[in-house]
Parts: C-alpha cells; structure tokens; sequence
C-alpha cells in the first residue's frame, strides 16, 4: 500500500501550476523606485536556439534495414533493432507517455514482439520510460550491467532530493517555456516538469563481453562506463552496428566528463577508455543516446576519435595544472582548448559548459583543497562578506558600488557583491533585486541550456514564486516509488538518521528492529544519544519490533508520511512496548 501517492500527485500538480503561474513576467513588480536601472530584456543565446532545432521533430528514423532510432521523442534516443523473431530495444526514454509514442510509432513499421529491453546505463532519460515497454511486452527481459544497483541506490538515499532538485533544475523542468524560461536542455527537446517517471527494475544482468541471442539477433554487451559506472554499448557484428548509450554520442556538446550534480559513478578517465575501446570497433555506424546517427567508416572513426582526443586533453590539461599545484578555481577560470585545437568541429557549450567539467575533473582527481592554506584556515563566509562590505564603508558605498556593477553589465561581480551584502540583510530589497536581475541576465546569454536552466531555476526560488523546499519535495514525490522499490532497505534507515533531530535524541538509548514482510530484510536499529545506527544482524534485546513493507519503509523513512500514520492506517505491526515506539516517533 503506497499511502502517499495522492498526497504526492496533488503536491506536485499544485507546485507545478503554482511555478508556472507565479512565473508569469512582471519584473516592473520588482522595480526599487530609487533606482533607474532596468530588468535585462528576456532573450536566448542564438546560438543555443540554433542547437535546440536539432531536437525540434520527433521521428523514426531507419538505419539500415533493421534499425530504427526514435528520435526527439523525449530528451534521449530509443533504438529499436529489428530481428526475425521480434525487436530488441536500447533505453527507454524519459517519460512514459512519451515511450508510450514511440512504441505507437515503431508499430507503424513492425508489429513484431519486443523481446529485450537493455539500459545504456540507469539515468532517469534512459529508464524513465520503462514502463510503457513492460506493458507493451510484459514478458521481455529488461537488462542492465551488474553495476545497476549502486547508482538506484544513491538516488535512493539520504541526499535524493536534492540530486533529483539539480537535475530538476539542470533540465527546466519547473520553468515556463520560452524566452523567459527554458528553451531546451541543451541534449534534447524542451522537458516539462508533467508526465511519468517509471522504472522497471532489471530482470537479467550482463558483464562485459556477454554475448547475448534475442529475437534471432546475436550481439555482444561491452562494458563502457562513461555517464555512469553501469554503462552498456552494444555490438551488433552482422550490422557493423554500435549503440554507445551516453559514451560516445553526436550531440555536438563537450564530452560530459563530469557534472556539476555531482556523480559518484562518473570517472573522467574510465570514460576516455570507453571511447577508446569503442573507436577500436572499427564501426559502420554509430548511434549514441542523444544526437545524430553516425554513418560510414570515416564518419564514425572522425567524430568517434575526436571526442576521444578532447575529452583526454581535458584531463591532461588539468593534470599539468595540478602538477603546477594550482587550485580548482584557477583551473575553472583559465581552461581553455588552444585555438587550432577544435578547429573544424561544431563542438560547444551548449549542454554543461566547459568550465564545469574541467573543475569537476579536478576534484574527481584531487578532491576539494586546492592547495593554499588558506583553504584550510578560512574565515567564515559571514566574516568574509562583513570584511568587504565594511571594506566598502559600509552597506549603502557598497550598494553604490552593486549598482555600478550592473549598469556596467559586469554581472558575475553583481551577482558575487550582492551576495555579501544579503549576507548582512537578507531583506535589501535592492540588493535582492539586482542579484535576481544579475543571475536573469546570464542566464538570457548563455550557450549552455544547462546554465540557462539553472540560473534561471534559483531565480524562481529567489523571487519567492516557489520555496526550495517544496521542489525538493515534489522532485522526491515524483521519483516515489518506483526508483525506491528497486533500492536496499538500508540505504532508507541511513536516510532516517539524517533526519533524527539530534537536540530531542541527546539522552535516548533505544534499540529495536525492523523487518520487511515482503521482501528479506532484517535491521536492527540503535539511538544512541543523537544517532542512529544501522546494523543487519539478528539482536533479541529490542525494545520493539516492527513489521513493514519496503515501499512503506521508504516512503517513511523520507518523510514523506509519518510512522504513527503507518501505524494508524494499519500498515505497520508493531510488537512490544507501545510507549517506545512511541518515543522513537517523536524524534524525528
């Protein structure tokens, strides 16, 4: 029984009208009447726009005589292989009713069953349309690398909603449409926030090399980890065929290396080594989990060697910087390819910008110190911003000097000089006004869809239309339950403990146990004055023992309904001392 299912279709409807409406543009309603200056027009980036037409259709497109690409149905490819006995089918994409589409489509051409339906690797745009498929095709075989569990459970655990609050952001998802919100997601078509998110978890599991036989086809699976570390191509030999999911793809955006989400199965190097093992292939075609299906020998060995030799001069680049013990700062703000380097190449921002990857490279190899001391002895961020506002002469030289920034268009200094002095007044309305207008005005010139989506995101949350909050809340009700079903059940009681209000647990020594009853899992549970820890092994000294579902676990263990609501509605069996139990509930 998933209590909060209603409860979360009408949050998120709710916040969603709520975001759209209260977007609507009024920025005069922000206007301080002591000032002259202007709202930035709303606008895009023409060379973004420009990109985002790649993705402006959906269609099928045929490639060779049994393959079929459903492209710009939904931010990623679905890849349909036709065989004499049915059809395998690379990813899903997004949303289900947008899979849904896509099958309607391919129906138009075969009406041959699917057999198999293998992830790429386990990205919401990759899965998300998963159910549609096991409707269609109840009895397929859903495939993945052996990897998968890890990465289901870190978008399971205890920092899910703010993993799925960036990728929300990233994508535009609570934006409006157009030039005052998002213009795409710069590795496909414009994502609204509607539809359903599905996942069906695995029924098989491959490692590399596997050769595989469904619907009369004979393919092997290469293990690629590129986005992910569950990464998957596919190797059709009778085709001189090659499915890369995110690995390789032409998408025309810098290879992907790292993510300003932050990505614990994303290594810079293992994905440069995919790409080499996939250009070893010697391919016909190539047809990644995004862009452009890649034809011809020369074609694929060109793009397929060109992302490989950017992407390692990435690494090498910031490599020598390290060497130079230079900071990860430093290697953001100076990181540039030589100017022959990428010549010939329509190569650009237009997703993550390059920036970001190559700071990210930095900290995959060297972490977060970046080598002055004072990294280790900082002052903290309200001394800081108390320091140069007083540096100013105060609050009022500063604002003076906060509106010389942006009436010189010098916006990173306005939007970096607004956040010292809200520092000091949360509430100066000017101040807040401009560092709004600041981050607005990047956003309205960036290449990258994904800066556009993010700036343009904290606005919506700065101005006040929504709360943080309640976007991490909807992002997590909305992600619920289908990711968790397929998560272990410890990841959840981890989650729980960052939620224990440590000031009411100070003095409690309780222990009890949980198990589930549908599914093996046993977990003893110790508060032990202000923390929770976790333990699976059998104990008889518990206070008390609770009998739950997993789903249910999950769902409590977020939040998103509460133990004495279980407990009332009957879903949760309690054996031993009530008023234990009672305790524990009130701790969190």
């Amino acid at each position: 029984m998933y209590i909060p299912l209603l409860y979360s279709t009408i949050l998120y409807s709710t916040i969603l009208v709520l975001a759209m409406a209260l977007f609507t543009p009024n920025e005069k309603a922000f206007a301080d009447s002591s000032s002259q200056l202007k709202a930035p027009t709303p606008s895009a980036n023409k060379a973004l726009l420009a990109h985002q037409q790649r993705f402006s259709e959906a269609e099928i497109i045929r490639v060779q005589d049994n393959i079929y690409v459903a492209h710009g149905f939904d931010m990623s490819n679905i890849i349909f292989i036709e065989g004499p006995e049915g059809l395998v089918v690379m990813d899903t994409g997004f949303r289900v009713e947008k899979a849904q589409l896509a099958i309607a489509a391919i129906r138009e051409i075969t009406d041959k069953p699917i057999v198999a339906v293998i992830y790429s690797h386990g990205h919401g745009d990759h899965v998300g349309g998963s159910a549609a498929f096991k409707a269609a095709a109840p009895n397929a075989a859903f495939i993945a690398h052996s990897n998968w569990q890890r990465n289901i459970n870190y978008v399971s655990s205890a920092v899910m909603p703010i993993v799925t609050l960036r990728a929300f952001a990233q994508l535009g998802m609570v934006l409006p449409e157009g030039l005052y919100g998002t213009v795409g997601s710069g590795g496909g078509p414009v994502l609204r926030a509607e539809g359903t998110l599905s996942y069906v978890t695995p029924t098989m599991t491959v490692a590399d090399g596997e050769w595989l036989e469904f619907a009369g086809l004979r393919f092997q699976a290469l293990y690629t980890p590129g986005d992910l570390d569950d990464g998957l191509s596919l190797w059709f030999p009778d085709n001189q065929a090659v499915l890369t999911g995110d690995t390789v793809t032409d998408s025309h955006v810098h290879a992907i290396l790292s993510t300003p989400r932050h990505e614990p199965g994303r290594d810079a190097q293992a994905f440069v080594d995919s790409m080499t093992r996939i250009e070893s292939l010697n391919a016909e075609v190539l047809i990644g989990g995004h862009g452009d299906v890649v034809e011809g020998r020369a074609a694929v060995r060109h793009m397929t060697r060109n992302d490989r030799r950017s992407a390692q001069f990435m690494i090498d680049e910031v490599t020598r910087y390290i060497r130079q013990n230079r900071s990860g700062e430093y290697v953001q703000d100076v990181f540039a390819y030589p100017e022959w380097f990428l010549q010939g190449e329509d190569r650009g921002d237009y997703y993550h910008k390059l920036s970001w990857i190559t700071r990210g490279i930095y900290a995959q190899l060297m972490g977060w110190f970046g080598g002055e001391a004072a990294g280790l002895a900082p002052v903290s961020p309200y001394t800081r911003a108390v320091r140069i506002v007083d540096g100013f002469g105060g609050i009022e030289n500063a604002m003076d000097k906060l509106r010389e920034a942006y009436q010189g268009q010098d916006f990173k200094w306005t939007l970096e000089l607004a956040g010292y002095i809200l520092a000091l007044d949360q509430q100066h309305p000017e101040a807040r006004q401009l560092k709004s207008w600041s981050i607005k005005a990047l956003a309205y010139a960036s290449e990258s869809a994904n800066e556009r989506n993010y700036l343009l995101t904290q606005t919506l949350i700065m101005d006040g239309h929504i709360s943080l909050g309640a976007i991490a809340r909807a992002a997590a009700a909305r992600g619920l339950p289908e990711t968790y079903k397929s998560a272990d059940g410890v990841g959840f009681l981890h989650t729980l403990g960052a939620r224990l209000n440590v000031e009411a647990a100070r003095e409690t020594d309780l222990r009890f146990k949980i198990v589930l009853n549908d599914r093996p899992g046993n977990y003893v549970v110790d508060i032990d004055r202000g923390v929770l820890l976790t333990s699976e092994y059998r104990a008889e000294d518990v206070a008390f023992s609770l009998s739950i579902s997993h789903s249910n676990l999950a769902l409590v263990c977020e939040g998103l309904v509460t133990w004495q609501g279980l407990y009332n509605a009957g879903v949760l069996e309690l054996a031993g001392d009530k008023g234990s139990f009672d305790e524990f509930a009130g701790l969190f």
